[in-house]
């Protein structure tokens, strides 16, 4: 008994490697192509197929007759030819794919119209179809099976092979619920994987869907802007939406902090990276130990420097603090150490300070720390300020303190912290400046109305006043813009510049120490008029590479290194493609803000095709098992050269390598050497 249960086992094993490893190299010597799961059941001249979409021969293939379905199998012989593991015989497999590439995952009740088509896209018409589950070994079910009430066959297929979900029971576990869809015709077995999804993953993919959507608007708001304004801007919509929560420590996965918006450091650091890798910008997330504990943070590269930041320091009560922003490795590892790989690069110093100079916060000198207090003494709310500064050294805490009291008569109290004057800041250090007003005694409405502005990236606002009142740039807060200018029409009569407008609205407040002046509209519409969206084309030229089709002059791509590449052409070559990453495309057009991006997937083939064979005759030799989706080079060459039938003769004596070429979305694969003696 013992030994029949461990048979058992054994087979179920072999039956799982079998039907669940589709890239596996045991699988691949099935049949179809073998050693290439990405061509197996795959159309590389149409760029459909899959790597799922396996295309297994069983028996001889010397016939044509064994393409349309010239000997019928039973459901156990099917069982028993894709355990047998059968090895390909004379012909190349028929390229025969499903319409869907991937596994399909179904929920209980979901239904999809499932095809197998021929080389030419054409649907084959004559294929037997079955239904085999992964566990147990025994599960396998005919067309007719699949329609009855039973919910053992896992999946309902109509005559018109529509595949619908059945329910299951909850007790199963999850391989129980999985298995592979067959198509068999003549003697060649096509197979897709297929899952029943339980309540948990189904609520998984929902909460995926939720994120998605989510992360999509976001990068909306950003796609026309440099990368240092989209290193701001994210920065500040981590630091603004983000709570920091221990209750969600070990849970930094996207739906907390997209969704529940909560998260510890790690949280806050992987929603900075999944954003900054979505706008095409080269960044990482480094996990290492502060002057607090274990912690996690980011390095982001602008204009080939690198910067560091920490957003999760970047709140301070109800606002956000730039201490930790864009900070070159010198100064951020003074209090974070990491693996030193994270801080060899070169050390970035011209966005040092970017977001205190943004604000006019920064003074390099005496003369321009005094106007920028005189700034901040103008321009308190009535709620006041809490803010940094950067002060030059030479400038000591009580004449800091001094300066802004005298600035106006309605400042009532000043608060400077300077703990961070131990960072060596270039000669600066950061002061904290909680300034508190008198009570406000003047109320002031302003109107404001977009006017039609000549330059698209940037536009033109009116402010009226109803009441004479004396403002500058430092008087006006823009929210989702920076604010580039303002000119006095009159007393009660301004018009001011915004640009780098992220979103469809901005908001604008109006601080005026000593006055409350209230904003009507508080939010006003921009439109904005963004280039076409790009409809490009990736095809696969090498195992490495492949080229861009269908763009134009006005394209730009990235391939993840957070460079942009204006195309000079209506194709453009990938040498090197960035395995980890989608290649990012957008289209900027005169006179037009950057259009949204389209984001290309691509896929590797698995494995060179290993199956070629060289036979020795008396009148040469003859290379077989070739097709026409290859193609071949003699050693030393350059060129490539189409492979034109199923077997090559008489080839000259040297090294030859063959691949599958690539197609649309493919690589092509790796390449296979042959020696001709």
């Amino acid at each position: 008994m013992k030994n029949i249960k461990f048979l058992n086992f054994v087979m179920f094993l072999l039956l799982l490697l079998g039907l669940l490893s589709c890239g596996d190299s045991t699988i691949n010597s099935v049949g179809g192509v073998p050693g290439n799961s990405s061509s197996m059941g795959g159309n590389p001249d149409t760029g459909t197929g899959s790597t799922p979409g396996d295309n297994n021969e069983i028996g001889d293939a010397g016939s044509d007759d064994s393409e349309t379905g010239s000997e019928a199998l039973d459901k156990w012989a099917v069982m028993e030819k894709i355990k047998s593991y059968a090895v390909l015989q004379d012909n190349p497999a028929p390229f025969f794919h499903f319409n869907y590439d991937d596994t399909l995952l179904l929920e209980p009740g979901q239904s999809v119209q499932l095809q197998l088509l021929d080389g030419s896209n054409e649907e084959v018409k004559d294929a037997r179809w079955f239904v085999i589950r992964n566990f147990p070994m025994d599960g396998a079910f005919d067309l007719k099976e699949t329609q009855q009430d039973s919910e053992e066959s896992l999946v309902h297929i109509s005559d018109d092979y529509t595949v619908t979900a059945k329910t299951y029971n909850s007790y199963w576990p999850t391989y129980e619920r999985r298995g592979h869809i067959v198509a068999v015709c003549g003697e060649y077995i096509h197979k897709i994987p297929f899952e029943i999804l339980t309540s948990q993953k189904i609520k998984t993919r929902e909460r995926n869907r939720q994120v998605d959507e989510k992360v999509q608007s976001i990068v909306h708001n950003m796609v026309h802007l440099s990368d240092a304004e989209k290193v701001f801007y994210i920065n500040n919509y981590v630091v603004d939406t983000l709570t920091y929560d221990p209750a969600y420590e070990g849970r930094p996965q996207d739906y907390y902090t997209f969704i529940e918006n909560r998260a510890v450091c790690d949280g806050y650091a992987s929603m900075f990276l999944r954003l900054a890798k979505e706008v095409g910008l080269k960044v990482t997330k480094i996990i290492g130990d502060s002057n607090q504990g274990l912690h996690a943070w980011n390095a982001v590269y602008v204009n080939d420097e690198v910067y560091f930041l920490d957003t999760t320091w970047g709140e301070k009560g109800d606002g956000r603090t730039y201490r930790y922003f864009l900070i070159p490795r010198n100064i951020f590892t003074e209090d974070h150490e990491s693996k030193p790989e994270y801080h060899s690069e070169i050390k970035g110093q011209e966005y040092l300070f970017y977001s205190f100079k943004r604000e006019e916060l920064y003074s390099e000198t005496v003369p321009d720390l005094q106007e920028v207090l005189d700034k901040i003494a103008d321009s308190l709310p009535q709620a006041g300020k809490d803010l940094d500064i950067i002060v030059p050294k030479s400038v000591n805490r009580i004449t800091l303190a001094l300066w802004l009291k005298n600035s106006n008569s309605h400042i009532k109290t000043v608060r400077l912290e300077d703990d961070y004057k131990k960072k060596n800041y270039n000669n600066h250090y950061i002061i904290r400046a909680v300034i508190t007003p008198e009570s406000y005694e003047s109320d002031v409405h302003a109107d404001i109305t977009l006017k039609e502005s000549a330059n698209i990236k940037k536009s033109v606002i009116d402010i009226n006043l109803d009441s004479p009142l004396e403002l500058a740039k430092h008087n006006i807060e823009v929210k989702n813009s920076k604010l580039e200018s303002i000119v006095k029409k009159s007393n009660s009569h301004y018009e001011i510049t915004v640009a780098e407008v992220s979103g469809d609205n901005v908001s604008i407040k109006i601080n005026k120490t000593g006055t409350n002046v209230s904003v009507f509209p508080e939010e006003l519409g921009i439109e904005k008029v963004k280039s076409e969206k790009p409809h490009a084309g990736f095809i696969g030229i090498s195992p490495h590479g492949g080229k861009l089709v269908n763009i134009d002059a006005n394209t730009e791509y990235n391939i993840g290194n957070g460079e942009w590449i204006r195309a000079t052409s209506d194709t453009a070559v990938i040498k090197q493609v960035n395995f980890l990453r989608d290649i990012l495309l957008r289209r900027v057009e005169p006179g037009k803000l950057s259009s949204d991006y389209q984001k290309i997937k691509f896929r590797k083939q698995s494995s060179a095709p290993n199956w070629i064979e060289v036979e020795y005759t008396p009148t040469g030799n003859l290379v077989k098992k070739l097709s026409t989706k290859m193609e071949y080079q003699r050693v030393g060459d350059v060129q490539w050269h189409q492979v034109e039938q199923n077997t090559m003769e008489n080839l000259p004596q040297g090294q030859y390598r063959f691949r599958l070429k690539g197609r649309e979305g493919v690589l092509a694969s790796e390449e296979y050497e042959v020696e001709i003696h």
